[in-house]
């Protein structure tokens, strides 16, 4: 599991928002090849993402993304964070 916190910081007042991404393997994949799903939503409220084959209870606020066929032998954290941030509805 992966679990990334983002602060967004006014530059007008200073006024800051906390917001926080989780992603889970889903067990599909091979040593070379992995399926992941990623929830990404306001810090504090909760998600429910491991239940089952990690599947994440949908929350208002919250966006979500699946990744197929991630190498994750070649690729690393920040290439798989950038795709499911680029595919999350």
């Amino acid at each position: 599991m992966l679990k990334v916190t983002i602060e967004l910081i006014s530059a007008v007042d200073g006024h800051r928002k906390q917001w926080e991404g989780i992603i889970y393997n889903d067990g599909s994949g091979t040593p070379e090849s992995g399926n992941y799903i990623a929830a990404f939503g306001p810090k504090g409220s909760t998600v429910r993402a491991m239940t089952g084959r990690y599947s994440a209870r949908k929350q208002r606020g919250w966006r979500y993304a699946a990744l197929q066929g991630f190498a994750r032998k070649r690729r690393g954290p920040w290439e798989l964070l950038r795709q499911l941030l680029d595919k999350a509805e």
